[in-house]
């Protein structure tokens, strides 16, 4: 199962970890160049928490898709800059866009008029995402330049945005909720048993000793339910 939404300032690590999980092609057309670990590490550091909004796809707690919007300072304030990647396992299941699409939106309802993408001219994957969210595109010579128009906010936009948020509300709910693969095959988590043999109670100590408790299975021979003072039954 998984959750779309968007990242909070301090799960950026999630974002990091995503980046440095694309494999080495995916990784150059994403940065425009070749770049190491340590140079990933530092660009998610560096990000602005307070003009970067992140919206990721999310399966079994890890970053598979990213869409990552930076807004500009002003006074371009009104721009912004959207890269999106995918691991490569999950390409061409149309994350890609959708992604895109609720970075749009939530751009659009924030005001902004603009967003733009910066890509290798060989990155077909960012230019079709480009085309089809009707960006008009530059080709400045290696890189193509894409500048997406947005409307202004309307009501649609803003109940698309606030079905967005509940839907991810309610992933993120199901996968609280979700067992654990223990629990999924019916294995029943260790129960505590107290000596029964303990005499007196002591200050909160049981026969003498404190938390003497067992987790143990009886030994052969032995009683179920039978602890040995001072060691494991």
């Amino acid at each position: 199962m998984h959750v779309i939404r968007t990242l909070l300032p301090t799960e950026f690590g999630l974002l990091r970890a995503h980046l440095l999980r694309l494999d080495p092609e995916d990784r150059r057309r994403r940065f425009a160049g070749q770049i190491g670990d340590d140079a990933v590490a530092a660009y998610v550091a560096a990000l602005d928490r307070f003009r970067s909004t992140v919206v990721a796809w999310i399966e079994d707690g890890q970053v598979r898709g990213a869409a990552e919007l930076l807004r500009f300072r002003a006074p371009a304030g009104t721009r912004a800059e959207l890269a999106v990647t995918v691991e490569r396992a999950w390409q061409d299941r149309g994350i890609g866009s959708e992604l895109m699409r609720r970075a749009l939106t939530i751009a659009r309802n924030r005001g902004l008029d603009q967003v733009l993408m910066v890509c290798l001219a060989e990155n077909g994957r960012m230019r079709h995402l480009a085309d089809k969210f009707h960006g008009r595109m530059i080709d400045t010579g290696g890189e193509v330049e894409a500048s997406v128009p947005l409307l202004a906010p309307d009501a649609w936009s803003l109940w698309q945005e606030a079905i967005d948020q509940g839907a991810a509300a309610i992933g993120e709910a199901l996968e609280q909720w979700k067992p654990s693969p223990a629990a999924a095959k019916g294995v029943r988590p260790a129960q505590a048993r107290v000596d029964p043999r303990a005499e007196h109670l002591d200050g909160g100590r049981i026969g003498g000793r404190r938390g003497a408790l067992r987790t143990t299975t009886p030994r052969a021979g032995e009683r179920p339910g039978r602890c040995v003072r001072g060691r494991a039954a």
